[in-house]
């Protein structure tokens, strides 16, 4: 059957490789009555072990014939439609993952260096032999493009596996059926999610040591992350998105533009083999030979093969999201919203489903997941795997950490690395290999109902760290292990012959599939969706905005032009500044949700840092920075009764616009600076008052001592509100100081100096010629934070 059937020893049904997700997994037959389930697996497999042994009979023949008249090696006969035969064995060929001696040190507070993990080796891939025995005469070796044959003699003395190839459709694995699910199981603290995150090219750098190879080519972290998917263990999504919005935005940035023609609904994966039920020919160019040829869709040229192509694009990426949906049984909330604290949504298994779905949308030959049934109940953790153990049928090869896994989720394993607590190896192979391993080193469970996951585990948590450094070094001498040795050396040995080819396909890899435009398109175009459903924090900025122009109109309603009217108007002017400021510390919650979603999907792949970066920016100015001070400035400048003209109304309009942007763009910093809500929220108010108080209102500026006077540069509420009041005072007249008088005294018997606006300017520290400087200086500092805060978003979070 599959590789855990006939490498292994199982006695469980392998699974389907036609398609489906599972639906023959030991996962469904539980819910058979016990004997009807025997009878139907036996018969089942010796079903399957005749189709797929004939299959691959034919397979070998046409092989042979193929390198004898120098044909291409044919890995089974696809329908006309595009779908693939049962048992013509033309499913994906997985990726076979495989790393060595990797190592991480971390640098506790004391200074002292502690090890994550320590010279952790293993492989993630189909079972090394899953066909049946070759015949006494096997068929010759095809020959590759570059003269050598693809079939060297394995050390075993066997018939060797051919050369992996990560980009050649006619270098093949050595089976086209098997699959592999792979599970790092551990204590909690033993490194589960930091090996997977070095395997996943997510952690790398500073104390981090090891090799990473894909078909035995030494990868780096950005290549790998380029042909493989990663599912993080908190479903990170937009609550106001459907389950349908959401992937269709992912396969619309995400999706390979050549293969997302009319001619090729599937994308090929990094193995040269198109993954999914409607895959492309074996024998067709792969997605990185076609990239590294610089190949490109028919009727690509021109506006109006440009528009056809896009449109093709689009239909593609659309039927690509229907395909997983239905594939991950989540047709029936397709056009449910996921939901968040607002909005009532998803459950967390669907949620978790919908985070795999994003990642499947390109097909990847290499998928990962953190812990993907934590938090989950068992029936929805159960599908969840079950999902997953179907998707590595299909040709994907995946690999997950799992703390504890139930017995029939673990009997879907294919193989399986178990950590000690210090970050050591104390098995890695396959899953039905486990139990006998332990039992020839004297563990053996104490009861037949144990689960081998169980047993193991407690043996590494129960155990002391003598008799677990013992169990680390009897797997190294185990047969397990050489035999995983001698594999990986036949992959690295095939990488040796297709070296050149394969560096040039990974480097002709582009970091994102779409252009920059698409992505800021797309960006945009959900934001203000979002806006759109989720209209809270415009609705009560603008409600809030109105309410206070009219009780500030009503306060200084019509003010005077004596001493007690400049206060007033001095007084109404720095309070439409600190309004306005405040009210920017309102985007640090939601921006920080955001921000979350960003570093997600910008490790997937999906957008870089400068679209992202465009698209908040636009998406923050227009309704928030932008209309609130054109709100508050028509309705209450008249009611107070401030300068009036149109020239004069304007100047106050674009310092207020000036300034709301520079304090938005300093919380933007904030925001992006600090790792949590509350303590953007403490800094950004801290911010908020300190220039607020160097802004030359509460304190004079000619009595600034002479730090402060140098601090308050930075404050852009010193500009704002100096230009402000030139804006207001410079050049009017007609203004006087009173002195002290009782209440309702004749104007005639106040006694009154006459001044001018500039002498009030004057009086108080303001400069008289300073209003283009300082609208210039909102500017620089709006810039400044701007660009503070792009660099944070592009290094941080990586």
């Amino acid at each position: 059957a599959d590789g855990r059937g006939m490498e292994d020893g199982g006695d469980h049904e392998p699974r389907d490789g036609d398609g489906g997700l599972g639906r023959d997994s030991a996962l469904a037959l539980n819910f058979k009555p016990a004997q009807n389930l025997l009878q139907q697996q036996r018969q089942r497999q010796q079903e399957r072990r005749q189709r797929r042994w004939g299959g691959r009979k034919q397979q070998q023949q046409q092989a042979a014939g193929g390198a004898a008249d120098g044909g291409d090696l044919e890995a089974g006969a696809g329908s006309s439609n595009g779908t693939e035969d049962v048992g013509a064995g033309a499913n994906p060929a997985p990726l076979v993952l495989s790393w060595e001696n990797v190592c991480c040190r971390v640098v506790l507070s004391s200074g002292r260096a502690r090890y994550v993990l320590q010279s952790v080796s293993g492989v993630a891939g189909p079972p090394r032999h899953s066909s049946p025995p070759v015949s006494t005469n096997p068929p010759a070796p095809a020959a590759t493009p570059d003269g050598h044959d693809s079939a060297p003699a394995s050390p075993n003395g066997g018939p060797a596996s051919p050369p992996h190839s990560i980009t050649s459709p006619h270098l093949q694995l050595p089976h086209s059926r098997a699959s592999c699910l792979f599970a790092i199981l551990g204590p909690s603290g033993a490194g589960k999610t930091t090996l997977l995150d070095i395997l996943a090219g997510r952690k790398w750098g500073e104390g981090v040591s090891g090799e990473v190879r894909v078909n035995g080519h030494l990868v780096g972290p950005e290549a790998i992350r380029k042909l493989s998917g990663y599912v993080q263990q908190e479903a990170i999504l937009p609550g106001t998105s459907t389950v349908s919005e959401y992937l269709t935005f992912h396969a619309q940035l995400r999706m390979p533009r050549a293969a997302t023609t009319p001619s090729t609904t599937g994308i090929t994966s990094a193995a040269g083999h198109a993954h999914g039920p409607h895959a492309s020919h074996p024998s067709g160019p792969s997605l990185l030979s076609r990239l590294a040829s610089g190949s490109v869709p028919a009727g690509a040229g021109g506006s109006g093969g440009r528009r056809a192509a896009a449109e093709a694009a689009a239909a593609a990426a659309r039927a690509r999201v229907r395909e997983v949906v239905h594939e991950l049984s989540l047709d029936k909330v397709a056009h449910s919203f996921i939901g968040d604290a607002f909005v009532r949504g998803l459950s967390g298994g669907e949620k978790r489903r919908v985070s795999i779905g994003c990642e499947l949308l390109t097909r990847p030959g290499l998928l990962f997941l953190d812990e993907p049934t934590t938090g989950l109940d068992s029936t929805n953790a159960a599908k969840v795997v079950d999902i997953l153990a179907g998707l590595a049928a299909q040709g994907v090869t995946v690999a997950m950490s799992i703390h504890q896994p139930r017995p029939d989720i673990f009997r879907l394993m294919d193989r399986v690395a178990l950590l000690s607590g210090e970050g050591q190896v104390v098995y890695s192979g396959p899953t039905q290999q486990a139990g006998p391993h332990f039992a020839e080193l004297g563990y053996v469970p104490p009861a037949e109902s144990t689960s081998v996951a169980d047993y193991m585990l407690d043996v590494v948590i129960k155990a002391p760290s003598e008799e677990v450094g013992l169990l680390v070094d009897a797997f190294k001498r185990s047969g397990v292990a050489r035999r995983d040795a001698a594999w990986l050396g036949d992959l690295q040995f095939g990488d040796a012959m297709q070296q050149a080819q394969q560096e040039r396909a990974l480097t002709s890899l582009s970091k994102y599939e779409s252009s920059y435009s698409a992505q800021v398109s797309a960006l945009a175009y959900r934001l203000g969706r979002n806006a759109y459903r989720h209209p809270l924090l415009i609705s009560l900025n603008f409600v809030a905005t109105l309410l206070m122009s009219l009780g500030i109109g009503a306060m200084y309603y019509q003010t005077g032009r004596d001493t007690g009217g400049i206060q007033d108007r001095c007084g109404s002017l720095f309070f439409m500044l600190l309004y306005l400021s405040l009210m920017s510390l309102s985007s640090l919650p939601i921006w920080r949700d955001d921000r979350l979603i960003f570093v997600r999907e910008r490790a997937a792949g999906a957008y870089g840092t400068p679209a992202y970066f465009t698209a908040v920016v636009l998406f923050d100015l227009l309704p928030l920075r932008l209309l609130p001070p054109l709100l508050f400035t028509a309705i209450s400048y008249p009611l107070i009764g401030l300068r009036p003209g149109g020239t004069f109304w304007f100047s106050n309009v674009l310092i207020l616009i000036l300034s709301n942007l520079a304090s938005s763009s300093l919380n933007m910093a904030i925001g992006a600076a600090l790792p949590s809500v509350a303590s953007a929220n403490m800094a950004g108010s801290l911010a908020v008052l300190g220039s607020t108080l160097l802004g030359g209102f509460l304190m004079s500026r000619n009595k600034m001592p002479g730090l402060i006077g140098w601090t308050s540069a930075l404050s852009y509420v010193r500009y704002a509100f100096e230009a402000l009041v030139i804006t207001e005072f410079h050049g009017a007249e007609d203004f006087r100081f009173t002195a002290f008088h009782q209440p309702g005294a004749p104007p005639d018997h106040i006694p009154h100096v006459d001044v001018t606006g500039d002498q009030i300017l004057q009086t108080f520290g303001f400069n008289l010629e300073t209003y283009w400087q300082d609208a210039g200086m909102l500017v620089v500092l709006t810039g400044v934070f701007l660009t503070a805060t792009f660099l944070l978003l592009r290094y941080s979070g990586r």
